[in-house]
């Protein structure tokens, strides 16, 4: 079985990771590496309207926002539930 590659968005490294609750993060990567990077598909949900084209990975009440680029995954936007949908618009046209 292949593993997707994952790459993050630059401020998914420099806002998003620095704001989390260290043990948050340690949750969400490990359920990056062990299942999203695994099987995308299977894990992750498809977004709907104008977030089309865009996948959203549960993680509790986090949510990992991430794009499929063949074998890559673009992970563009990790928050909570309840506010990430909207700070997506800024990231996507980076």
């Amino acid at each position: 079985m292949t593993a997707f590659q994952v790459r993050y968005h630059h401020l998914v490294i420099e806002k998003d990771i620095p704001n989390l609750d260290p043990a948050i993060l340690v949750i969400i990567k490990k359920s990056i590496e062990s299942k999203l990077s695994v099987h995308p598909h299977i894990y992750g949900k498809q977004l709907q309207q104008n977030l089309k084209g865009l996948w959203s990975h549960r993680v509790g009440d986090w949510r990992v926002i991430f794009r499929l680029e063949g074998q890559e995954i673009r992970i563009v936007h990790i928050g909570h539930r309840r506010d990430v949908y909207r700070h997506l618009a800024s990231r996507l046209d980076d």
